[in-house]
């Protein structure tokens, strides 16, 4: 377990230095539509919730990441706009399911690709007894020009709340090209 929990951190961290060159909030590349009962932590607060749950194995707060909570569960947010070769996708998935394979202790395990809102979206979900779990996310646009990553960590008793986040998430992402805007109603002239 603590393998793929490295790693899962080396691969997040080079996709990052990466992305060095043309970073660019994560509000202008992809909206997620997340629920409005989720915390926004400064850094401060997102280091004494890791520093204060040692089995959640993720670094301090990492530049370029936007961390929100709800109760044990959080969740780190990354887009970047990159070429990304046509195949990443299916690399991760190939890497998350051996990783899977070589490890111990897993309840249950799901990797799979969808087309979600004209977007290709790597899920995986892996729920042990005795650690945090964990949701992966990566989306990447039809352009192969953009990618996001979403990361829900949650305790095994916060299942079905990391689920309804993750569903919100997956129902609402959408890529577009001019920076977002909060959705509200029309002003009236």
């Amino acid at each position: 377990m603590k393998k793929l929990q490295l790693l899962i951190s080396i691969l997040f961290c080079a996709m990052l230095a990466q992305a060095q060159v043309q970073e660019k909030s994560y509000n202008d590349i992809i909206y997620l539509g997340l629920p409005s009962y989720l915390s926004k932590p400064n850094n401060a607060e997102i280091t004494d919730f890791i520093k204060n749950r040692e089995e959640l194995k993720i670094d301090l707060p990492i530049k370029n990441t936007i961390y929100y909570t709800y109760g044990e569960i959080i969740l780190k947010l990354s887009a970047f706009k990159r070429s990304i070769k046509s195949d990443f996708l299916n690399g991760q998935k190939e890497f998350f399911d051996y990783m899977n394979a070589q490890g111990t202790g897993t309840i249950s395990y799901s990797s799979e690709i969808k087309n979600i809102n004209n977007a290709k979206v790597l899920i995986v979900n892996d729920n042990r007894p005795f650690s945090y779990c964990s949701y992966y996310i990566y989306a990447i646009n039809s352009s192969n020009n953009k990618i996001a990553t979403v990361i829900i960590d949650y305790k095994l008793s916060d299942k079905a709340e990391a689920q309804k986040i993750a569903e919100s998430i997956l129902a609402n992402l959408r890529f577009e090209e001019a920076p977002l805007r909060p959705r509200g109603p029309a002003r009236a002239n």
